[in-house]
């Protein structure tokens, strides 16, 4: 049978995205729907704003002392397992993405995180 590039491409971002899915979910089992609206939202909006100024070191950096952050991301349960799906990475004094962070990794976790956000 002959290799077909495009067609594997596709097969191995559909497994991505099942298995991404199926981590976004283990992570936010637990929300409820305040978590949701609080948490999950503020999650998106990271996501979304990296994804469209990925360039912009200031959406690539979350300070841990933050008081959104502190008050709605670290009061839900999986949360931090989200960004480091995301690509996200814990330094000293904040979550960061490096400038080299993966945008198709990114996009996908975005997408299965808005699947529990905006069902």
């Amino acid at each position: 049978e002959e290799y077909d590039k495009g067609k594997s491409a596709k097969m191995a971002t559909g497994a991505m995205f099942k298995s991404t899915n199926s981590l976004i979910g283990e992570a936010v089992k637990n929300w409820g729907p305040e978590q949701i609206e609080t948490g999950g939202k503020l999650l998106v909006r990271y996501f979304e704003n990296v994804l469209q100024n990925p360039y912009e070191e200031k959406y690539r950096r979350i300070p841990k002392r933050n008081k959104a952050f502190r008050g709605k991301v670290l009061t839900c349960d999986g949360a931090l397992s989200v960004l480091v799906l995301g690509g996200w990475r814990e330094k000293e004094d904040a979550w960061t993405l490096q400038g080299d962070f993966n945008r198709p990794q990114l996009a996908t976790v975005l997408e299965a995180l808005r699947a529990v956000v905006y069902p």
